[in-house]
């Protein structure tokens, strides 16, 4: 019996990198919807619910590793 099952490969895996780079430079501000049409012009054929996801998931790991700031009040 498996504890847990494998992540499947995503068409987002490879592009990750250029996400990860996108939210640094915005400071955890750059919107999903953005990223998913600059990943489109890099060759992303993946769904914008997967980017927004993968979005949030990077979001997450950046407000982490900056101490939770939001930048607001």
């Amino acid at each position: 019996m498996r504890d847990q099952a494998a992540p499947r490969p995503q068409l987002i895996d490879d592009y990750l990198d250029k996400v990860e780079e996108w939210v640094e430079r915005s400071k955890g501000k750059v919107r999903a919807d953005r990223v998913h049409q600059k990943l489109v012009w890099l060759g992303y054929t993946g769904s914008e619910r997967t980017t927004r996801r993968a979005v949030a998931k990077v979001k997450v790991s950046y407000r982490a590793g900056h101490g939770g700031c939001t930048g607001r009040g």
